[in-house]
């Protein structure tokens, strides 16, 4: 007798890690990233928002996951 399994395909998170933006040099500037309940920054932080502090041109790559485990990523300049 033959057998069956269904396999469901889940569709991955719409991450964002926000709009390129424009800082002065040293003033703190606070990354938001959303579409997920979890998140991985590159900078080694693992909140949907973190403020830092940057002094040159610096692009910053966000990795969300959501519920299911799925997982999407953006960055920021």
């Amino acid at each position: 007798a033959a057998d069956s399994v269904t396999v469901t395909v889940l569709n991955k998170p719409n991450i964002s890690a926000g709009m390129d933006d424009t800082v002065c040099a040293g003033m703190p500037y606070i990354l938001k990233a959303k579409g997920g309940i979890l998140y991985s920054w590159n900078n080694g932080a693992n909140d949907s928002a973190n403020t830092i502090i940057i002094s040159q041109n610096t692009m910053f790559n966000v990795i969300g996951f959501d519920t299911s485990g799925c997982f999407n990523f953006d960055t920021v300049a």
